[in-house]
């Protein structure tokens, strides 16, 4: 459902321009994707290899890392424990970046006629409530204290309250 969340998306704020990334198109090549990402402030997707790039954001920017539903027991365990960093976060220590995360419940997922998600992982094939991406917007974008400096940790723990936050550069902690 990315065309309803660009459409909600852009309509939160004239100060906001909502734009799909995808790395795998075509035209994407490693020029484009250097001056994009750099100009992002926000990147918000799905766990998986494509929010890699977003080691290329500047330092303040924010990440927020969508963890996808998976049954227990399978691969990915890790998604549905929120005190630790994900994978993807382990490549963000040490940067200026802000990384948080939002646990999908089940109902993010498309299974087939049979009960099973089966390929939908690799196709990156998830719903994702829109609001969730407004109140992330809202949340760590559209702020008053918005800088590229430190942020307080109190405001951002405030802010943040429905997202899990893995790194996050603030004062006053």
């Amino acid at each position: 459902n990315i065309e309803e969340a660009l459409q909600l998306c852009n309509g939160l704020s004239p100060h906001v321009i909502c734009v799909e990334v995808n790395v795998e198109k075509e035209e994407s090549n490693a020029v484009s994707q250097v001056v994009t990402f750099g100009a992002l402030d926000m990147l918000i997707g799905i766990h998986g290899a494509q929010l890699t790039q977003a080691i290329l954001m500047k330092d303040g920017a924010v990440v927020v890392e969508l963890l996808p539903f998976i049954q227990h027991g399978d691969f990915g365990a890790w998604v549905s424990r929120l005190d630790d960093e994900t994978p993807l976060g382990i490549i963000f220590r040490g940067t200026g970046l802000h990384h948080v995360g939002y646990p999908l419940g089940n109902n993010s997922l498309i299974y087939d006629e049979n009960g099973n998600f089966g390929d939908k992982w690799a196709e990156r094939d998830f719903r994702v409530d829109t609001a969730i991406i407004a109140e992330a917007v809202q949340s760590f974008l559209l702020t008053d204290n918005r800088t590229d400096q430190m942020v307080d940790c109190k405001s951002f723990l405030e802010r943040g309250a429905n997202f899990t936050l893995y790194n996050i550069h603030c004062e006053g902690a």
